[in-house]
This record gives C-alpha cells, sequence and structure tokens, in this order.
C-alpha cells in the first residue's frame, strides 16, 4: 500500500497548506487519517484489482493516460471558466478577486518586455482622444500602475502611451547587470535606446518614468564596465 500512500499524501497535506491551516496539530492528525483511508480504498478497489487484470496495451493507454489528460484538460477549462472557483475561500476573497478581474486590463501585459512602437494604440491608456500626450516608461512597478494612470489620463485629459521592460532603470547612458549574475541587461538597454529615440522624435507633452529605485544602486555599469557597490545609501 506504500505506493497509494504516495500518491495520496501529496494532494491531502499540499491542501492543508495552500489554505493556510496544516500548522493547526487537529488538521495534521485529520490529513493523516484521510491519507491512510483513501490509500486503503484506491488500493483495495484500484491498485489489487488491476494487478490481476491482463489488460492489452491500447487499453491501458487509454485509460492510464489519455483520459487523464482528457480530464485535466476539462478540469483546467472548468476552473478557468469559474475563476479557480473562488468562492472556496470565502465571501471576501472571492469579492476581491471578483472586482481585479472587472477592473484588470488586457493589454497591460502585450505592452511590458515587448518591443512595442510608441505608437502601438494597444498601449494607450488615459484619455485616448486627447491631444495633450504623455509616456511612461521604466520597470514592472510602473507596468503594475497601468490603471492608476488610466484614471489619472481620464480625469486630467491626457492620453499615456506605457511602455515598460523588467528589471529595466530605463535611463539613457545607464547599462545594467542582470539579477544574480554579471551579464549586462542588453533587452533593457536596447529598449531605453528605442524610448529616448520616441521623446526626441514624438512631441509628449510629459515623459513619466517609474521605477522602483533600490532595486538598481548595486547594479549599475560604470564606463570601464565595473559594478559600483553601494553601501549605506540611503534615499
Amino acid at each position: 500500500m506504500s505506493y497509494s500512500l504516495y500518491l495520496w499524501h501529496w494532494p491531502i497535506f499540499a491542501t492543508a497548506r495552500y489554505i493556510g491551516v496544516f500548522n493547526d496539530i487537529k488538521v495534521k492528525a485529520i490529513c493523516y487519517i484521510l491519507t491512510i483511508l483513501f490509500s486503503f480504498i484506491s488500493y483495495q478497489c484500484i491498485e489489487k484489482p488491476l494487478r490481476k487484470q491482463n489488460i492489452s496495451f491500447f487499453k491501458s493507454l487509454l485509460i492510464l493516460m489519455i483520459v487523464p489528460i482528457i480530464l485535466s484538460l476539462a478540469i483546467d477549462e472548468i476552473s478557468d471558466k469559474y475563476k479557480g472557483f473562488n468562492f472556496r475561500f470565502g465571501e471576501e476573497y472571492a469579492r476581491i478577486d471578483n472586482i481585479l478581474t472587472q477592473y484588470s486590463a488586457k493589454n497591460r501585459t502585450k505592452c511590458f518586455n515587448k518591443e512595442n512602437d510608441i505608437a502601438d494604440k494597444r498601449c494607450e491608456i488615459g484619455k485616448i482622444s486627447s491631444t495633450k500626450k504623455a509616456l511612461l516608461i521604466g520597470d514592472s512597478n510602473a507596468n503594475h500602475f497601468w490603471n492608476f494612470f488610466d484614471v489619472i489620463g481620464k480625469k486630467y485629459d491626457t492620453s499615456v502611451t506605457s511602455i515598460t521592460s523588467s528589471s529595466c532603470p530605463a535611463l539613457p547612458k545607464i547599462r545594467q547587470y542582470h539579477w544574480g549574475n554579471n551579464s549586462i541587461n542588453t533587452s533593457c538597454e536596447k529598449n531605453t535606446i528605442n524610448y529616448f529615440n520616441s521623446i526626441a522624435t514624438s512631441k509628449f507633452n510629459f515623459v513619466i518614468i517609474a521605477e522602483r529605485w533600490s532595486n538598481y544602486l548595486g547594479f549599475i555599469v560604470t564606463p570601464e564596465d565595473k559594478k559600483i557597490a553601494v553601501i549605506n545609501l540611503k534615499i
């Protein structure tokens, strides 16, 4: 029955950890009981009988691979349709998740880490028809504020074009290392050049550079390609 125990312990214990109740001693005891119970049932009803069966290769393939794949895909589609059954975490979680879904921006990811042209209409937010133009560039922190700048643009009659890149300070003539290694972040450098070329050729009333600045203090590259070590620097 060891294999059945192995199969059942993970989903039961992982679920308890996922919903944040595993540290309760009573919950742990229930997890052990459920693991043993389900393992015994599956061993007696599935594992033992199948050991005595002479099943063809095609039937084994159908039962053990094709059917589970179809079921998994079906469950995934249903889960996606009903937003992961968010109600299982309580009414408050479901309410917050529904609000986030309602106000999610479909084009936000399409204008992040892409070599988008400034003229890409999918990246315009705020009051798009306005003659006042703003450009928002920066890292993922800037991208996270997509809806904020959308509201600000509409309120102050400004069309905001948002083009952002992950872990990129977006400052001219500033080169940066990738997180955790000594290779230059060339994609950031390339995107930044494109940003400032667009600023030079386009008529923007405002240019907004939004970053989590503290992330970049120790990863700047000097003209000699030497990393700057910043110690005890306070902002």
